[in-house]
């Protein structure tokens, strides 16, 4: 993903796709997440990743090396700008979630996946331009197919930066899907078709309500998608940039039925009607913007978001008591309203919590402890950018009571590094949020 000056599944329906109503939700759960996540105060370590890789630029995804226990691949993207530059999607090795190599020697060769005309070359082809994912293809979640076994699901962020037939910095984004028969290790090449298409096996899911912008300053559409799949559907949760909203963002979602087949159909969820609204425009459906779902605190946004059902017993095993409890990991700033008041911008990580995602009945986000932190004025540098959770003991898209989150620290469009904290999650309820005092900018 690239920027500059900004902030930056489930449950069988009986609701018909497309169904015009909606039922009413049933209560939830008071509205107060039911359990506490918290970092561990002096956790943090800087991970060793392979010499001149410039990353995380999305959230990492983490999927267990076939045929290697006790291995994991971790699947992100690296960011236009760096000595390395893939404009794809990367994969790495790991075994403690701190120390990262390149996972070619494992048959994983590096870009896996990219788009038809990478943003280092700041090419804008006329007549092909126009492509969704023409200049960034970067991994925000990959997982297994349950419905098509052997194959996997990469959600990514798709970016178009051609505006008139000339490259710019700022994105038109978009969530795209892709599928591999080997588990990861190959996904489709850009094949251009038609605006919403690569291929039938590399789509457009989600798009913007918004036409693209003609002008070259403005940030616009779907981006940094994250999701996974369980009983017969696919959630691709992410984050809505929408032009003239004084730089505040939405988080979003939306689903398609998961028979295996491609391309999927995905469709918004929208608080007064459902899952009603044709999530892509690739065959010339008319979209419109989904229901933001949580709320941040008065002058922040939210961004980065990921979503995973939580297991706290049995390591990630067992069953919650209650039915399923899922956990959305958000970061949060107040990086716009502070420039405007001169004061030195907050940030941290907060989450929310629901054990209904059919109706979206999301709990007023809480802090994630040990994370509050003031940003740089100038540079936004930041310890917490792209939080990726995960459990080495529980499954893809699950966590348990512990384990890692995996971030960059530092400045998302300048030097960074990735970082790793330690996480653990346990019940009970989160103390109310109170922001850092304020302190003017030098």
């Amino acid at each position: 993903m690239h920027r500059i000056g900004t902030t930056a599944g489930l449950f069988v329906f009986a609701i018909p796709l497309g169904s015009a109503a909606l039922a009413a939700p049933p209560a939830a759960d008071d509205r107060t997440p039911p359990i506490v996540v918290e970092v561990v105060a002096g956790s943090e370590q800087s991970a060793q990743v392979p010499v001149g890789w410039y990353l995380p630029d999305e959230h990492t995804s983490f999927v267990p090396l076939p045929g290697h226990p006790g291995t994991f691949l971790a699947f992100t993207g690296v960011r236009t700008g760096a000595s390395t530059d893939f404009s794809g999607a990367l994969v790495m090795t790991t075994t403690d979630f701190l120390h990262f190599d390149d996972a070619a020697a494992v048959g994983y060769f590096s870009p896996v996946m990219a788009p038809l005309e990478p943003s280092a070359t700041r090419r804008c082809t006329p007549g092909v331009d126009g492509l969704f994912d023409d200049n960034y293809a970067a991994p925000g979640s990959v997982f297994p197919d349950p419905a098509s076994p052997g194959t996997w699901l990469m959600l990514y962020e798709a970016e178009n930066h051609c505006r008139n037939d000339v490259h710019v910095a700022p994105f038109y984004a978009s969530v795209g899907v892709a599928r591999s028969f080997d588990q990861g290790k190959s996904w489709p090449a850009a094949a251009f078709q038609s605006a919403g298409y690569d291929s039938r096996l590399r789509y457009e899911a989600v798009s913007s309500q918004l036409p693209k912008p003609t002008n070259n300053f403005s940030y616009a559409g779907d981006a940094i998608p994250s999701g996974f799949a369980s009983d017969g559907f696919v959630y691709a949760f992410f984050t809505d940039y929408i032009p003239g909203n004084g730089g505040i963002k939405q988080i979003e979602v939306a689903r398609a039925h998961d028979d295996g087949q491609d391309p999927m159909v995905f469709w918004k969820f929208s608080s007064s009607s459902g899952w009603t609204i044709p999530a892509s425009t690739r065959d010339g459906a008319v979209t419109a913007a989904g229901s933001a779902l949580v709320t941040p605190p008065d002058g922040y946004s939210f961004a980065h978001v990921s979503v995973h059902e939580v297991q706290l017993e049995g390591h990630g095993a067992a069953p919650e008591p209650q039915g399923h409890l899922f956990v959305m990991i958000m970061e949060c700033d107040n990086r716009v309203t502070a420039a405007a008041a001169g004061v030195r911008p907050q940030g941290a990580w907060f989450y929310a919590t629901t054990r209904d995602l059919e109706h979206q009945t999301w709990s007023a986000p809480a802090l994630i402890g040990n994370t509050q932190q003031y940003q740089y004025c100038a540079s936004g540098t930041f310890d917490g950018w792209y939080p990726s959770l995960v459990s080495p003991n529980a499954q893809p898209g699950r966590l348990g009571e512990s384990g890692r989150a995996v971030y960059l620290n530092g400045d998302v469009v300048g030097p960074h590094t990735l970082a790793v904290r330690d996480f653990r999650i346990r019940r009970g309820e989160p103390a109310p949020f109170a922001p850092l005092p304020v302190v003017a900018c030098p």
